[in-house]
Order: structure tokens, then sequence, then C-alpha cells
């Protein structure tokens, strides 16, 4: 089956699962846009505060419609919570 940007996958092991970005996972981010804001420092876009990352989301889920990228959020199993 050939890849399709409008279908969602989901990959993951034992340790992770990456699964889609969606516009909702701004609220499972924010803890890193606001406490490690300098994690963002050497990005293209910027996406530290609330305001930015809602930005931020917003423009990577637009290139997946443009079919140019495909962004996942990462959830770590053993911790139970994104990252």
């Amino acid at each position: 089956m050939p890849f399709s940007f409008n279908k969602d996958y989901t990959i993951q092991n034992d340790e992770v699962k990456l699964r889609p970005l969606k516009p909702e996972d701004c609220d499972n981010l924010m803890v890193f846009s606001i406490f490690e804001a300098d994690i963002w420092e050497y990005s293209l876009a910027q996406a530290s505060g609330k305001e930015n990352l809602a930005v931020y989301i917003k423009k990577v889920i637009q290139k997946r419609s443009d079919e140019n990228s495909y962004p996942f959020i990462v959830f770590d199993k053993r911790k139970n919570k994104y990252c």
C-alpha cells in the first residue's frame, strides 16, 4: 500500500507511540513550550509560549494538508506522557 498524507498512521513499539499531530495536541505540548522554551531556539518556526505553539501546530498541520510533511507527536509509554 502506498503512503498517503490523508491516512492517519500510528507507529509504535513497547516504549513509544507516534501518532499524527492534531490541533488539540497544543495542550499536550504546552509544558515544553512554556517551561522548555530553549528547545525551540534552532527551530525554523518558534513555538515558545502558548500563542507561538498554536501557530506552529497550525502551520505543520497545514504542511501535511499541502503534502509537504507529516507531523507526529511522541508518547512515551514508559513514563505515560508526551515528550
